[in-house]
């Protein structure tokens, strides 16, 4: 799997100009090792450079109030370990840093070939724009988790079509105006990433936790309040950080066991069961809005900010606590519907139209992989 996604990156145009970082985890073993070095063997003379991080298992995450959790193992975690890493290599090796895209992607990611050509002249043009926005762009392009959809169960299936969906038109929505959240694979200025520290290691659902850190970091950076203190904006409103789409696809895979079809259900139940703990998200959102609104001068709560944070919190709502609602108004309208009074007292319209209505909540309801 490493190998293919490996592959993509050296087709890719200007992959000789590409910094590979295969963020290993310690807790593999020897193994892990191996495996690092055998790819960097293989694929490091298609790159400008390519090492490997091995993340230790026993760190805690230090927070800005004095406490300390233990780290959570996963894909969180292990980001903000090799970002730093790399930054520390990279500044070593005196890259310019302030000219480094970081593109986090998992292990079985695809990348269609223009890709990286297509985000360096989004990121050039930016920076010729002016305003510094190049500093503060997320890009986030549509992921499709199709590479073996023919070989998967239903469930697979499923929560392939359905997030594909979701993905296409959150981004498709952004030349819009309207709100998404990266998601899964996405690019930002590698100096964003390590000033906001837009990883941490104690949350699950990374990517958000990433655009939600950065949103608010350039709101305080814009308001003077970062450490060094700048003065107001002569503009204020806006938080700087935005996303941006790429239109073109980025090819993952859907959960397949090796085991069977049972054992794929039950691998899903498991990714499901991932997806969903993103709700954390929501809180760490609201706590972040209060302290905001505590930290934030009253003159930069314009009505397009204030917006822009509403419209942020009703697309975690939207996907995060809408449709398990949904997916309960329709088990206890589905359980109604099938009840022996309800099926004797109902004519054949009345039967239809509960049908309709089981089938409308499920469209609903499986807006997003959480529903299931």
């Amino acid at each position: 799997m490493l190998s293919q996604t490996l592959t993509s990156l050296a087709q890719a145009h200007g992959s000789d100009s590409f910094h590979v970082v295969l963020a290993m985890e310690a807790r593999e073993g020897p193994e892990g090792l191996q495996k690092a070095a055998k790819l960097t063997s293989g694929f490091a003379k298609h790159f400008a450079t390519f090492r490997s991080t091995s993340h230790p298992s026993n760190l805690r995450e230090e927070h800005a109030d004095g406490s300390s959790d233990p780290e959570v193992p996963g894909k969180a975690s292990n980001v903000k370990w090799a970002v730093r890493q790399a930054h520390r290599e990279l500044v070593k090796e005196q890259v310019n840093p302030t000219s480094v895209l970081l593109t986090v992607a998992d292990a079985d990611v695809v990348f269609h070939p223009r890709y990286f050509s297509r985000l360096t002249r989004d990121f050039d043009t930016l920076r010729q724009y002016g305003g510094g926005w190049h500093e503060w762009t997320i890009w986030q392009a549509p992921q499709l988790p199709f590479r073996n959809y023919y070989a998967s169960p239903a469930c697979s299936r499923v929560w392939a079509y359905v997030a594909s969906i979701w993905e296409c038109g959150g981004v498709a929505g952004l030349s819009f105006g309207s709100e998404h959240f990266a998601f899964s694979t996405y690019s930002l200025p590698l100096l964003l990433a390590v000033e906001a520290e837009a990883h941490e290691g104690d949350v699950i659902a990374e990517d958000h936790h990433c655009y939600i850190r950065c949103f608010f970091y350039s709101a305080v950076k814009e308001a003077g309040l970062a450490r060094g203190g700048q003065e107001l904006p002569s503009s204020p409103g806006l938080a700087k950080a935005r996303l941006r789409p790429i239109f073109l696809p980025v090819k993952s895979t859907s959960v397949v066991s090796d085991k069977g079809v049972w054992q794929t259900w039950i691998d899903r139940w498991f990714q499901a069961k991932r997806h969903a703990q993103g709700v954390a998200e929501l809180s760490f959102f609201v706590l972040a809005v209060w302290d905001a609104l505590h930290q934030l001068p009253a003159v930069l709560w314009s009505a397009s900010f204030t917006l822009s944070v509403a419209r942020m919190a009703g697309t975690l709502i939207f996907i995060h606590m809408v449709p398990p609602c949904h997916f309960v108004a329709m088990g206890t309208l589905l359980l109604y519907w099938m009840s022996g009074p309800y099926l004797q007292a109902g004519s054949t319209f009345q039967i239809v139209l509960g049908v309709l209505e089981v089938n409308l909540l499920l469209g609903l309801g499986l807006c997003r992989d959480e529903a299931f």
